[in-house]
């Protein structure tokens, strides 16, 4: 979109809303709100307003009462809403936009360049609550963030080492000024490795990597800041346990250097250990080895962010990592696409939702869970599609009874270790498998006697065995690899990875 057609299609969208609105402002009030485009519409758009030059907001409602301003504010705000969504209709994602008006004015839009939004960075850093609290104490406050970026699977993702301090007092973290850096990385032209930003003595500093000095950013000459020491501890903690545990993945094979990007987080999910706003903590892993083709959960043995969870840095995470190991090298676009991705994963939440999983299968070795096709989500693909559902992979007649399938968890493997030690304990790889509708009656898996479906599993696992099948599972069960994901108008038919072809 032009320059032109830009500003024809905004007065287009904020034509009328000054008609709609302007019996709800108060003369003398300026009213103001910014938003941030994003790929679904946008972020923020709470409305503030000076009076006297003094900012009134929610948090600082000033002479007026919180209820106050929010009755005064809400029908505002219902008012301008749909003009802040269609304003992501002409602009860009990550586009940082500053909104005013006044009783008896324009609807006035301003799309920040670069160079704005790095001053409103620092107007940010200035107006925090530890920047005030430390003004009010006497004391110094600085910052300093080192961001280093990386895509995954198309979206931008930040690496984060921040820390403020007020006096001598650091606090670390790894989060800083996301809705403020997306912006600023959206509009550069050349696309930085990495940035280091200082705030001190009311000046801001932006070092890139590479330099671009028409932003005023100096090349960058610091890459590591000085943490929280307790922060740092758990940061090599983090850092050892994913070494660790790449070590042991490529040690049982070619591990692809593709990462599958999961998209976690939303009403149904329960986050991963590690647990960042800023990038994907929730991935799996494509391993190769002579025989097969393992997809593994990477991630869950992350230690934990938080430190209420575990504050001695006792554990890696959840001490399990989940997989299924497929029968020959099925190609790496198919296991993306594949529906174990979605089996997988919910298989893993379950495990989130119950932190003692690991415990569990220590205690009982195997275990099997039921699950209804609509139990399974398969919107899990960073990429935002929808991953192919149970039909591509599992036969009805074979593996359903009363519209639903079970997975035995905890298969042996003769490629897959069953534990291993990574820094902070001793961990477990889970192997998730089909279980055939034979076994789901009353007499066997369906038992309430555990005695008699513990026994059930016993016997599953010799089959297994027995047919030398183990954990391995083809890439489908049907005659032909059916791709029958829920959006497609038809089904496409693959290849076929039979046992006999390994």
């Amino acid at each position: 979109m032009t320059e032109i057609e830009r500003e024809e299609k905004l007065k287009e969208i904020t034509g009328s809303v000054m008609e709609k609105i302007d019996a709800l402002l108060v003369e003398g009030r300026r009213y103001v709100t910014d938003i941030k485009t994003d790929s679904y519409g946008y972020s923020g758009g709470g409305i503030n307003f000076y009076e006297g030059g003094e900012l009134i907001t929610r948090f600082k409602p000033g002479k007026y009462s919180k209820d106050e301003f929010i009755d005064h504010t809400k029908s505002i705000k219902d008012g301008v809403r749909n003009v802040l969504m269609d304003l992501k209709s002409i602009y860009p994602a990550d586009t940082k936009i500053d909104i005013s008006f006044e009783k008896g004015g324009e609807f006035k839009v301003k799309a920040l360049g670069v160079t704005e939004l790095i001053e409103d960075l620092k107007k940010e850093i200035e107006q925090s609550r530890r920047a005030n609290t430390a003004k009010e104490n006497g004391e110094e406050y600085r910052v300093e963030a080192v961001i280093r970026f990386r895509q995954e699977a198309g979206e931008l993702a930040m690496f984060v080492d921040s820390t403020e301090w007020m006096g001598d007092k650091p606090i670390s973290s790894d989060g800083f000024k996301k809705s403020f850096i997306e912006p600023i990385y959206s509009k550069l032209e050349e696309k930085p490795e990495s940035f280091y930003i200082s705030y001190c003595d009311n000046k801001i500093e932006i070092q890139s990597e590479p330099a671009m000095e028409q932003y005023g950013m100096k090349k960058q000459t610091i890459f590591d800041i000085e943490l929280e020491p307790e922060f740092k501890k758990r940061k090599d903690s983090h850092n050892e346990a994913v070494k660790m545990r790449h070590d042991l993945f490529r040690s049982i094979g070619d591990m692809d250097e593709r990462v599958l990007y999961l998209r976690i987080g939303g009403f149904r999910d329960h986050s991963w250990p590690e647990d960042s706003t800023t990038h994907s903590s929730a991935k799996m892993r494509v391993i190769y080895t002579h025989n097969s083709t393992i997809l593994i959960t990477d991630g869950l043995t992350d230690v934990y962010s938080k430190e209420s969870l575990d504050k001695n840095l006792e554990y890696n995470g959840l001490g399990v990592e989940f997989y299924m190991e497929f029968c020959g090298k099925v190609p790496f676009k198919i296991i993306h696409e594949h529906f174990a991705m979605a089996l997988i994963n919910t298989t893993s939440q379950i495990a989130i939702q119950h932190q003692t999983f690991k415990d569990f299968m220590l205690r009982n070795n195997h275990t099997t869970i039921e699950f209804r096709d609509d139990n399974i989500e398969l919107w899990i693909n960073k990429e935002n599609h929808a991953n192919h559902n149970a039909d591509s992979f599992l036969v009805k007649d074979r593996f359903y009874n009363n519209d639903s399938f079970a997975v035995m968890l905890g298969t042996e493997s003769k490629n897959v270790p069953k534990s291993a030690k990574l820094n902070n304990e001793e961990v477990l790889f889970v192997n998730i498998k089909p279980v055939d509708s034979k076994w789901l009656t009353a007499d066997k898996l369906r038992n309430s006697d555990n005695s008699k479906a513990a026994a059930a599993r016993e016997a599953i696992i010799k089959e297994f065995k027995d047919t030398d099948e183990w954990n391995l599972v083809p890439v489908t069960y049907h005659d032909k690899y059916i791709e029958s994901a829920p959006e497609s108008d038809g089904i496409v038919t693959g290849s076929l990875f039979p046992f006999g072809r390994i």
